[in-house]
This record gives structure tokens, C-alpha cells and sequence, in this order.
């Protein structure tokens, strides 16, 4: 049974920094795109809902990601995590846990935020 906990996960940005065409949440990381690390985590959590927030090359994002529990709104256009954030909002029912893919974490740390948030 799902938990009532609905993630969103923030990937709409340019990735500038790392002068590539690919979006940086696309870029591997030990062989598998880093944001499938987060989508991974969090699908270990239960949620009822992962909510995936594209911007920056958003379809190729949407087609590399494509999973039946994987739920996509834009940015559009991508002018920042807080915007990101309000998108993510909208399109969810609370309690919801944001997650930036720049930092992987695994389902005991997250599952400590949600207990400090209880």
C-alpha cells in the first residue's frame, strides 16, 4: 500500500556548468543517469506519487525516464529552484518531500527528514 508521501523531484535545470547539450540530470553517473540514483531512492520509499519537474530539454528528459509511476510537469522556462519548487507544489497534495538530484541520498536519510518533520 502506498504511503501517504508524494516526492518531487527537481529536474528542469541547464546544467551550464558543465558545457555539455545533455541535460546535466541525464548525465551518468556509475552507469545509469544520475536522477534514476534519486527516482530509485525515492521509489524505495513507497510514495503515492513521484512528481518529476523537467525543464531544460524536457522531452528528452520525459523519454529517458519514462515509467508508469513517473509523473512529469514543465518549467518552462527554468528560472530556478524556488520556481521549480512552487510547480512541484501545484501539481502535488502534501506531505511531499522535495529531492535535488546534485545530492543522492538513500532512503534511511531520507526516512530520518521525514521523521525530524513529523
Amino acid at each position: 500500500m502506498p504511503s501517504p508521501l508524494n516526492v518531487a523531484i527537481l529536474a528542469a535545470g541547464q546544467g551550464k556548468r558543465m558545457h555539455s547539450a545533455r541535460p546535466k540530470v541525464l548525465h551518468k553517473l556509475a552507469g545509469k543517469p544520475m536522477v534514476r540514483h534519486v527516482i530509485d531512492t525515492a521509489r524505495e520509499l513507497g510514495p503515492r506519487a513521484i512528481t518529476i519537474v523537467v525543464g531544460f530539454e524536457g522531452d528528452a528528459v520525459e523519454r529517458a525516464l519514462a515509467a508508469p509511476d513517473l509523473r512529469f510537469v514543465r518549467q518552462d522556462p527554468p528560472v530556478g529552484t524556488g520556481d521549480a519548487t512552487r510547480i512541484a507544489l501545484a501539481a502535488m497534495a502534501t506531505p511531499w518531500v522535495p529531492r535535488n538530484p546534485r545530492k543522492i541520498e538513500g532512503p534511511a536519510q531520507v526516512r530520518e527528514i521525514l521523521d525530524l518533520a513529523a
